[in-house]
C-alpha cells in the first residue's frame, strides 16, 4: 500500500511520499493525497465540484475545492486515539475536478456532475465530494445510484427537501427532494441532523417528516448527545448503501461565519437566556458596546440609559453548562428599554407595535 503513495520527481528523480514533506510545500491535494491520472488501482476518489449557482442567498462555495485542498494540506496520518492510519487501508487520491462545459448553464453543469460521478462509479472507486452548493448532490446521485435507492446521513441546518423556488426546482434547497421523487433516496434509510432556524414555510421539513425520514432538531440533538444520535443514525440506515452529505452551515457560524445560510446553533442547555449574536437585542447591545469602547459618540444626556452606556457592564464568564446567566441592565429585552428615546439612542425604545429601534 505504501508504494502507492510514493512519487518520484521529474527533476531530481527522488523518491518521496507527499504526506511526510513539509506542509507549506508541494501541489495542494486533498489531505495530501496523489494527485491521480487514471481511475486504475484506487479504492476512493477525492474530488471537487466548484459550482454554486443553485444558492438561494450568498455565493461563493465555488471556491470550497481550491481551499480545502489548501487547508487539508495539514492533515497527518494517524489518529491520535484510534492509532488507525487510513491511507494504509485504502488506496486514496485526489482526481481533481468537474469540468464544467457551459458553467453559467445549470443544467449544463448538472449533466456534467452526473456524467463525471458515472464513470467513478463504474470503475468501481468510492467518491468523496467537495462542493459547492448542496444543488451539486442531486446530479451525484444520478451518477452513482444504478441498482436500489440510497440510505443518507444528511448533517445539515436545512432539510433541503423544499419545492420550486423563484420559478425552479433546481436549488441547493431541494436535492433529497428530487432524489426521494427520483427513486435514488430511500427516506425510510434517511436521517437528517442539526436542522433548525426560522421558515418562511414549511413544506420541506413537512415532506422530509411525511416521507418518513427521521429528522433531528437541534434541540433534539442537544438533548441526547452525540453519542445516542449516532446509534440512532445507525439503526435508521441500517446496512445497506449509505451517502453522508455534511453540509457547513450544519455548524454553528461562529465556527464557520463564511457559509452562504448561516443558522446559529441554539443553546438549551439549563435556563434560556437571550441570544446575544442573533437578535435584534443582541445587535443593539453589542453596538452599544462597540460605541463604547471605540470612543464613539455617547447618548444625548437627555436619554435616562446614559449611565448604560457610559459603563456597560461586561459579559459574565461561562457557565459549565456553556451558556451565560446575563443581570442587570442586560438581563432581558425588557430592562434595555429607554423611556426617554431620541434620534441616537440606539437602545430598544417603546412603541405601538413593540420595539423600535432609532
Amino acid at each position: 500500500m505504501k508504494k502507492f503513495y510514493d512519487r518520484k520527481s521529474p527533476v531530481t528523480g527522488e523518491d518521496h511520499r507527499t504526506m511526510l514533506e513539509p506542509r507549506y510545500g508541494g501541489m495542494p491535494t486533498f489531505m495530501r493525497t496523489p494527485l491521480a491520472t487514471t481511475l486504475e488501482n484506487l479504492d476512493i476518489a477525492f474530488v471537487g465540484v466548484p459550482y454554486d449557482g443553485g444558492v438561494t442567498n450568498r455565493p461563493g462555495a465555488r471556491h470550497g475545492p481550491r481551499e480545502m485542498r489548501s487547508q487539508s494540506s495539514l492533515m497527518r496520518e494517524f489518529h491520535h486515539v484510534t492509532r488507525i492510519n487510513p491511507y494504509e487501508l485504502a488506496r486514496v487520491a485526489d482526481v481533481g475536478d468537474v469540468r464544467f462545459s457551459k458553467p453559467f448553464d445549470h443544467e449544463a453543469v448538472s449533466q456534467d456532475i452526473e456524467n463525471f460521478f458515472r464513470k467513478i462509479h463504474e470503475a468501481g472507486v468510492l467518491p468523496i465530494s467537495a462542493g459547492g452548493d448542496h444543488s451539486i448532490t442531486y446530479p451525484i446521485f444520478k451518477g452513482i445510484v444504478t441498482d436500489q435507492p440510497i440510505g443518507m446521513v444528511h448533517i445539515d441546518a436545512h432539510t433541503d427537501t423544499w419545492g420550486e423556488i423563484w420559478g425552479s426546482k433546481f436549488h441547493h434547497g431541494a436535492p433529497f427532494r428530487l432524489a426521494v421523487e427520483d427513486g435514488l433516496l430511500d427516506p425510510k434509510r434517511t436521517i437528517q441532523i442539526g436542522i433548525r432556524g426560522g421558515q418562511n414555510f414549511l413544506d420541506g421539513i413537512d415532506f422530509s417528516l411525511s416521507n418518513g425520514m427521521r429528522v433531528v432538531f437541534i434541540e433534539e440533538f442537544a438533548e441526547l448527545g452525540v453519542k445516542n444520535i449516532i446509534e440512532e443514525a445507525r439503526k435508521v440506515v441500517g446496512d445497506g448503501p449509505t451517502y453522508i452529505s455534511f453540509d457547513v452551515d450544519g455548524l454553528d457560524p461562529v465556527y464557520a461565519p463564511g457559509t452562504g445560510t448561516p443558522e446559529r446553533r441554539q443553546h438549551v442547555h439549563g435556563p434560556r437566556v437571550p441570544s446575544l449574536a442573533n437578535s435584534r437585542f443582541g445587535s443593539v447591545l453589542c453596538r452599544s458596546l462597540r460605541r463604547t469602547q471605540h470612543g464613539l459618540p455617547k447618548p444625548p444626556p437627555a436619554c435616562s440609559c446614559q449611565s448604560r452606556w457610559a459603563r456597560p457592564e461586561p459579559l459574565p464568564p461561562l457557565r459549565s453548562d456553556g451558556n451565560r446567566r446575563l443581570s442587570g441592565p442586560f438581563a432581558s429585552p425588557d430592562a434595555l428599554r429607554c423611556p426617554t428615546p431620541s434620534a441616537e439612542c440606539l437602545v430598544p425604545h417603546e412603541s405601538e407595535g413593540g420595539l423600535s429601534f432609532e
